[in-house]
């Protein structure tokens, strides 16, 4: 899934939202509320599956689970 179908299909006014059933047009209804883990794990694969981030010596910053980047650093 690319990042650009869920913009299209989950987004609203105010942020983010779940849909009713992905096998419908537009994902069904949409509920009333944003997940508190849509930043910190859906949008963070997203990214990091779409950033060309390798494996290797040369990322500066890792993702704890919570999605904040550390620095990494190297001695």
């Amino acid at each position: 899934m690319r990042f650009v179908t869920i913009n299209t299909t989950c987004r609203t006014d105010s942020g983010f939202t779940a849909v009713s059933d992905v096998n419908q047009t537009h994902g069904g209804s949409a509920y009333d509320n944003q997940e508190s883990f849509l930043f910190a794990e859906v949008l963070k694969y997203s990214y990091l599956a779409h950033s060309g981030v390798q494996k290797g010596d040369k990322n500066t910053f890792v993702f704890n689970t919570e999605g904040h980047p550390v620095r990494v650093v190297r001695g």
